[in-house]
């Protein structure tokens, strides 16, 4: 990643003088920069809001191409699961969580062997059938061979309710980027120490800088820029 949060703040600043005398505050452009991220990344994994009679399914972009799932990859994020990170196997919501991708328990067996099993995620209604399933022995907390989770309020419960030692991988939602800067009467600098970047390749950030475009000539009522930045969204 060449394009730090200066270089992307400079390019939307100059594509903006070239069309209007306009101002806006490197605050704005970071709210816009960051819903233009957040359409980018529902572009790509999937928008809930493009659902379709008949289509219980969103299009959902992720795992159909290498570059989509390449873009994303910088948003995959493991935690480990233990007694602290998932007390009795409750593992709270990670506060930028946006989908789980992957989750798997280890235990050892009657004979000392190590054995990973994959969790599956079991809607709450089906949770009353799995756990009363002749292949799943979740009622005993020491039989891990038939574990599962279950989605609920805070988070993710996974059955038998004991202690669990695994991996869990979920797709986080990027980063809020922030310009960080100081001032001296009308003089800004830049300070990379207090700035948060975008987590996107140079492709991607291109495409985020013309989709902030739309939102900020939206708000500068500049129908020049709003059209110019709707064209290069669309390419």
């Amino acid at each position: 990643m060449s394009l730090t949060i200066d270089k992307v703040h400079d390019r939307i600043e100059f594509l903006i003088k070239k069309n209007q005398w306009g101002y806006v505050s490197h605050e704005n452009i970071d709210i816009c920069l960051d819903m233009a991220q957040l359409e980018l990344f529902e572009d790509y994994y999937g928008n809930p809001n493009k659902y379709q009679a008949g289509r219980p399914i969103p299009p959902v972009a992720y795992g159909q191409t290498k570059k989509v799932a390449d873009s994303l990859k910088a948003f995959f994020t493991t935690i480990t699961l233990s007694a602290g990170t998932a007390p009795s196997g409750l593992l709270p919501f990670p506060s930028d969580y946006r989908d789980v991708l992957d989750a798997y328990t280890t235990y050892t067996d009657g004979d000392s062997n190590a054995i990973t099993i994959g969790l599956d995620l079991v809607r709450e209604s089906q949770k009353a059938y799995a756990m009363n399933s002749q292949l799943l022995s979740v009622r005993d907390t020491n039989d891990k061979s038939s574990s599962f989770m279950v989605m609920v309020d805070t988070g993710f419960q996974i059955y038998p309710i004991t202690t669990h030692t695994g991996v869990f991988t979920y797709l986080r939602l990027p980063a809020i980027p922030v310009f960080g800067y100081t001032q001296s009467g009308r003089t800004v600098t830049y300070a990379a120490g207090s700035s948060t970047q975008l987590e996107w390749s140079d492709n991607d950030i291109n495409k985020i800088i013309h989709k902030a475009l739309v939102y900020l000539s939206m708000a500068l009522e500049d129908d020049k820029l709003y059209n110019e930045a709707r064209i290069k969204d669309k390419e």
